[in-house]
């Protein structure tokens, strides 16, 4: 709601209150809300309110002049008094119980003869000074921007008939991220706090929060947390060394405005949270930490569905007792819900990066929520605690670090008992590559770079380094991403463990709550006790609700050549260029969507990668650029690769001139980028009304632009003959019957563009497109194409080409696997 008219009151009573009996007029009051009119049932006054215009800086005077047209006309002794006082001006409203102030009526030596509305008058300022702290503990304001739901709750709940004090809104389960949110907003910045050098420490804006939510009577009721509220002051119980003359020390915290935001904001909220939301919250307390801060944490809550599936699957691999018989250690657990459903609690050793979860599984293991024993749980940090030096070389030993039970360490030492432990995880999934932040540069980044090579920035990549050097023969149960198998970046860490694969499945990665995107989380199990070069699997598949829904292949890319080199090895003239492939030399589903055709190089400098265009690799380009766009990217197929094709595409004609066909209608090229060498048709096909620049696409679909064999092919001969006979033929008359009715449906539109005045012979079919559609730009800047145009005709011309190219891409789309770009 916006109130920007002269009277206020009345689009209070038309937003908010027209569901309440309003008529009444009592004395000079502005507004009064009382309950609806009902035969033989004397009215309940709610509220009396005073109303201003425009935005007034300090709505506490409203209600200081509220109170002095009360006493005046000695009101309080002719009306029963309302459940509320009530202020207003077009910003916002605000409440304050009338009891939390009817005692100042009764005071006798006090001059209410004064004009209420001359804030003037020292009568005025006494009334103010002696009822400031009622004012900035015990008034609730909300602004009508973003408080809109706020304020009709509040009045839903307390303008009705025998309510016992006012009903703040509860925080609980669904609830408690907003809250958040809006605690960050309103009171965040009112506590002397240099936030960046207490980050540092560990310690972060929602511990504060945290410290508000769980407080009684200004006071923490919670001991597990890192920061508690002593009444006008935050006490931060971690020691946090922020120089001065504290040094490293219990630091405490003070408000910068006497809590006056913190107590407009808490008016609102019930606290503390009920039991039973107190613990989730507490849980929880991972989905309040910056996004950055949650994916460096490895803070990501693992569904409860994907554990009870994991620990299906690591009882098929292990054996139906495998808990009797296997220690298990979660070395990246955060708050523990990883290992609920697990029953031999001796048996299980939980560590986490951050003293406060330990605190939260401690308190989960005191509640009966996590079957643990709390000298099993304990702060580790995995990526950095555990190392010594020594001559000049950084040495991990951990079966001799003290921070580790001593039972555990036993295990750790001794082979036999390796064999039997499982390191079940959900490790961090962040990708650092991008990144200036210095967080991945852990000791294990440092100690196995030569094994991590380029995957050193993918904290999971760190975690499975360290536990198959450090923790020889023991089996690993871990969630990621399929990096592990399908990355380029991870060859040499697949070379170097050779782990055994010995179960996997697939889910959707946005099931899990912290984390953004559409590809595949796998729960992989693997055996260190054995060496094993992957090279593919078959993954069961399930879907967000759980369902199995059937299997994907995993191929491993070693040993495969990539589409980006076997693309930028065909040679071409140094003339002659017709358009530059952008994006061209990158191989997964990430990057086709930077992946187009151009007029030129200058087209578009954010990509300078890719390859120029011209006759001698016309046809590889777009078969490669016509199979890397043509299939639909998918959760699952998000970490597939693009591969070299096998050399049968060669020999394959009607292929390669179906992919230059979808290429042609599906490219950037523009002609104020250079002269367009994609027009398909001659002149007269399309009744042009001028000569066209080039008509290079034309005569090598016509076969007057001699086509050369492909190089680099294997040598069989079979190919070689098949390639031969191909290169010979005309492309024209190898197109298939959906490219030929892409052919004509484009001519259609061509042809009607031609028609028009204004327009230029020579342009792209992005061009005619343009013409019709016009641009628009965006919110954020960005100019695109309209998604529609007014022009009838053009819309059903177009409509009928779109369903002819979908036919064509469903045509091609089999090719693409058959010719081995990609690997079912």
């Amino acid at each position: 709601m916006s109130v920007q008219e002269d009277e206020t009151k009345n689009v209070l009573k038309r937003d908010y209150f027209a569901a309440y009996d309003w008529t009444k007029v009592i004395g000079k009051i502005d507004l009064t809300v009382q309950s609806a009119p009902q035969i033989g049932v004397l009215p309940t006054n709610y509220l009396w309110m005073e109303t201003k215009q425009g935005k007034r800086k300090d709505i506490y005077e409203s209600f200081i002049q509220l109170i002095l047209t009360i006493g005046k006309g000695r009101i309080y002794e002719q009306e029963m008094p309302p459940y509320y006082l009530g202020a207003a001006d077009a910003e916002k409203i605000a409440f304050l119980e009338y009891n939390k102030v009817m005692h100042i009526f009764t005071k006798n030596d006090f001059n209410w003869n004064v004009t209420p509305s001359d804030h003037s008058t020292k009568e005025f300022k006494e009334l103010y000074d002696l009822l400031h702290d009622e004012l900035h503990n015990d008034v609730v304001i909300y602004k009508y921007a973003y408080d809109d739901r706020q304020i009709r709750t509040f009045i839903r709940r307390n303008f009705k008939e025998g309510r016992s004090g006012t009903k703040k809104q509860e925080v609980g389960k669904n609830n408690f991220t907003f809250v958040y949110y809006d605690w960050v907003k309103s009171v965040k910045d009112s506590i002397a706090v240099d936030w960046a050098a207490l980050q540092k420490a560990g310690v972060l804006d929602c511990d504060f929060f945290l410290a508000d939510l769980m407080s009684k009577d200004g006071t923490s009721i919670k001991d597990r947390l890192k920061v508690v509220l002593e009444q006008t002051k935050y006490k931060v119980l971690v020691k946090a060394d922020l120089g001065g003359i504290f040094g490293d020390a219990f630091q405490e915290f003070s408000f910068k405005d006497g809590q006056k935001a913190y107590n407009q904001f808490w008016n609102r909220y019930e606290r503390p949270p009920k039991p039973v939301y107190q613990r989730y919250i507490l849980d929880r307390h991972d989905l309040l930490m910056p996004q950055d801060i949650r994916e460096i944490k490895g803070s990501y809550y693992t569904p409860e569905q994907w554990v009870r599936l994991s620990q299906e699957y690591l009882a098929n691999v292990l054996g139906e007792d495998w808990q009797e018989e296997y220690y298990v250690w979660d070395c990246a657990a955060g708050s523990g819900n990883l290992l609920r459903g697990l029953t031999n609690k001796y048996n299980i050793y939980a560590s986490t990066l951050d003293d406060s979860d330990v605190k939260i599984m401690h308190d989960a293991i005191d509640g009966g929520r996590l079957n643990l024993i709390k000298q099993n749980v304990f702060q580790f940090d995995f990526l950095n605690d555990g190392y010594t030096t020594k001559n000049g070389l950084t040495l991990g030993d951990l079966a001799k670090c003290e921070k580790l039970p001593e039972s555990l360490r036993k295990i750790i030492a001794n082979p036999e008992k390796r064999k039997k432990l499982v390191i079940y995880i959900n490790p961090p999934y962040k990708d650092l590559t991008t990144s200036s932040d210095d967080s991945g540069n852990s000791v294990v980044h440092d100690v196995y770079l030569s094994e991590l090579r380029v995957a050193n920035r993918e904290l999971f990549g760190q975690f499975l380094a360290r536990i198959a050097f450090e923790l020889p023969s023991c089996y690993i149960g871990i969630f990621s991403k399929l990096k592990f198998l399908q990355g380029p970046d991870f060859s040499t860490l697949r070379a170097s463990v050779k782990p055994s694969l010995r179960s996997i499945f697939l889910v959707p990665a946005n099931t899990f709550d912290n984390v953004v995107g559409s590809f595949p989380i796998a729960f992989q199990i693997y055996s260190l006790q054995s060496k094993s070069v992957f090279d593919k699997c078959e993954a069961d598949v399930f879907d967000r609700a759980g369902q199995f829904i059937g299997q994907k292949t995993i191929v491993s890319p070693d040993g495969q050549k990539y589409i980006s080199k076997w693309i930028t090895s065909f040679k071409k003239d140094s003339d002659n260029v017709i358009g530059w492939n952008e994006g061209a030399t990158r191989n997964d589903f990430q990057s086709c969507r930077q992946l187009c055709i151009l007029s030129s190089k200058s087209a578009n400098n954010s990509q300078p990668r890719g390859v120029w265009i011209n006759e001698s690799n016309l046809m590889p380009v777009v078969v490669s650029y016509a199979s890397r766009k043509i299939v639909s990217p998918t959760w699952l197929n998000d970490r597939d690769q693009f591969l070299a094709p096998r050399d049968s595409w060669a020999g394959d004609l009607e292929f390669q001139t179906d992919c230059l066909i979808w290429s042609i209608f599906n490219n950037y090229v523009r002609e104020d980028d250079g002269i367009c060498h994609w027009i398909p048709f001659y002149e007269e096909e399309v009744c042009s009304p001028a000569a066209f620049n080039s008509r290079f696409m034309a005569d090598f679909l016509h076969g007057r632009i001699k086509r050369r064999i492909p190089e680099g092919l294997s040598g069989d001969l079979f190919e070689q003959q098949s390639a031969e006979e191909a290169a010979s033929e005309v492309p024209i008359n190898a197109l298939s019957f959906e490219a030929k009715a892409v052919i004509e449906a484009g001519k259609a539109i061509w042809r009607y563009y031609m028609a028009q005045p204004g327009i230029s012979a020579n342009a792209s079919f992005l061009d005619i497109r343009a013409f019709f559609q016009g641009y628009k730009t965006t919110d954020k800047g960005k100019r695109i194409m309209n998604s529609s145009s007014t022009d009838e005709q053009y819309t059903q011309l177009l409509s009928v080409f779109k369903e002819k190219v979908k036919l064509l891409e469903a045509h091609i789309e089999p090719k693409i696997y058959e010719h081995g770009f990609l690997l079912k």
